[in-house]
């Protein structure tokens, strides 16, 4: 199924050539119009392409300096012609203290810092010289080259392109006064040209460690698996900045709720990057596909198409920040918690309805999510889904058992709470799951502040008094609800054909 649209008037030919040589479309003119085409994937509407190509380079046996190692590498290069950037002198020390110590901190540090700036002839020599650091570190660790195909960069910026288009009609193509493609492109992961970002919630699946490191060279990236794990806490305190953050939410300071990692293989590892890697292509194989955003005349939606790859990117951000920030005050990670959740809830809405948190609540009911998460993870490897489902039960139930201690307990029941609806003198027993889930919504809302929230209803309200609810908790976040906000971003992922189109839930009673 093609997709229409309108070819730029004055650059028609010049927009038809580029949608067919470089974002390699099937172009066809639309009959009984002028200026309008109708295109798809080469590959066809709907297919999921190999944008993303793993490759296992090397490991503590290889020989780095043997041309053969590097063969992948140059099949498909990074960018060369870089303009060079002069750093200036306080960056420069930096720099050069960086080199001064081979902790993995320095290490990743340096190293992403010189692969960015160097030619694609010059970085397998880069690596020769970290990677024996690296190695002697970690000896089970291995280093891989996931290559993007550059059809994915080609057909993103299409998409931006076409976003400017439509919202900015009066663009100046003249190339020394435009204004280039803005589209409040900023707020995503990858900017649609560097990927090494995507990596990250994999590279931290198991709070508070870390399984590798992942490091851009435009397109593509490099990643360094550990073969171990390597916890983030282990690299300095916060420093005095810590001494000003708030305290909100930090009654229990101590994560309880970990991944089932006992004897984990260091293949299991490596089976879950590249279970990863198939996860984004399913991902990024919809969000670069105009054909998957038609409008209802089978015109391309341009911001609809927009709106999907950021909400995406600025989810798997959020996750980043999340499983990275475990020594960051409670009050951030539960910001990040919480966008997390909405940007899930807004995905997971039908398209043309208006996201309303009916999502949000029903992925921390525990009763309904852990069943479809159950589902969701038999997209792993075989090998985790055990894992996996153990971290999903664990996790609620100890967030459960959480909320519980903070709640009233003349309120509590063994199979619910009394709360409520309107009259204050009349409280009926709620389900733990619907209490769960409103407490934690209203908690989310009380981010904006408590003062609509505490204003007594109109009279004329049939909705419940969220006051009534509010008043039944002390309204601690836990850290096991990092952990659910956690499980719940991988099972989403997991299931990726039906997050893309938004028939998650439905898998629950296939």
């Amino acid at each position: 199924m093609k997709v229409k649209l309108p070819l730029p008037v004055g650059h028609e030919a010049g927009f038809r050539s580029s949608l067919i040589t470089t974002s390699k479309f099937v172009v066809e003119d639309v009959a009984g119009t002028s200026g309008w085409v109708a295109v798809e994937p080469v590959e066809g509407a709907g297919s999921v392409t190999r944008y993303f190509t793993p490759q296992r380079l090397a490991d503590a046996a290889t020989d780095l300096a043997q041309p053969a190692t590097w063969e992948r590498f140059f099949q498909d290069p990074p960018w060369s012609n870089k303009p060079q950037v002069q750093l200036a002198p306080a960056e420069q020390k930096r720099l050069a203290d960086l080199y001064a110590n081979n902790d993995i901190a320095s290490i990743m540090q340096r190293l992403g810092a010189a692969a960015a700036q160097a030619n694609a002839a010059d970085i397998p020599a880069l690596f020769q010289q970290e990677m024996p650091h690296l190695f002697a570190r970690y000896p089970r660790g291995s280093l891989w080259y996931i290559a993007v195909d550059q059809r994915l960069v080609s057909r993103l910026a299409f998409m931006r392109v076409r976003l400017q288009l439509t919202l900015t009609p009066d663009i100046n193509f003249d190339p020394a006064q435009r204004d280039g493609v803005q589209y409040f492109g900023m707020h995503t992961v990858t900017g649609g040209s560097a990927f090494g970002n995507v990596f990250d919630p994999i590279m931290l699946t198991i709070p508070p460690v870390a399984l590798g490191i992942d490091i851009s060279v435009f397109p593509h990236a490099f990643v360094f698996l550990f073969g171990e794990f390597e916890d983030l806490r282990s690299h300095g305190p916060l420093g005095m900045s810590a001494r000003f953050f708030p305290a909100i939410s930090t009654t229990r300071g101590v994560p309880g709720v970990k991944f089932p990692a006992k004897n984990l293989p260091t293949a299991h590892l490596e089976s879950l990057l590249q279970w990863w890697t198939h996860r984004l292509n399913i991902l990024y194989s919809y969000a670069a596909d105009p054909t998957n955003f038609p409008d209802d005349s089978g015109v391309h939606d341009a911001a609809g198409q927009a709106a999907w790859f950021f909400t995406l990117e600025r989810m798997m951000a959020d996750a980043g920040v999340l499983l990275a920030a475990v020594d960051a005050p409670a009050l951030l990670r539960m910001q990040a918690a919480f966008d997390l959740l909405d940007k899930a809830d807004s995905l997971l809405t039908r398209r043309g309805k208006t996201a309303d948190a009916t999502n949000f609540k029903r992925l921390l009911r525990r009763d309904e999510a852990l069943v479809r998460l159950e589902r969701a993870f038999e997209q792993l490897p075989i090998q985790l889904r055990s894992r996996f489902n153990e971290w999903a039960r664990t996790s609620y139930d100890r967030f459960y058992e959480d909320i519980k201690k903070t709640t009233m307990s003349s309120r509590r029941r063994t199979n619910g709470v009394l709360v409520a609806l309107t009259d204050p003198a009349q409280p009926v027993l709620r389900s733990w799951d619907e209490y769960v889930a409103a407490l934690m919504r209203a908690a989310r809302n009380s981010s904006h502040g408590l003062q609509d929230m505490l204003r007594a209803p109109a009279a004329s309200s049939t909705k419940p008094d969220s006051r009534l609810l509010l008043a039944t908790n002390s309204g601690d976040v836990p850290y096991s609800f990092y952990e659910v906000v956690a499980v719940v971003f991988f099972g989403l992922m997991a299931d990726a054909e039906r997050l893309c189109d938004r028939t998650w839930w439905t898998a629950s009673s296939a």
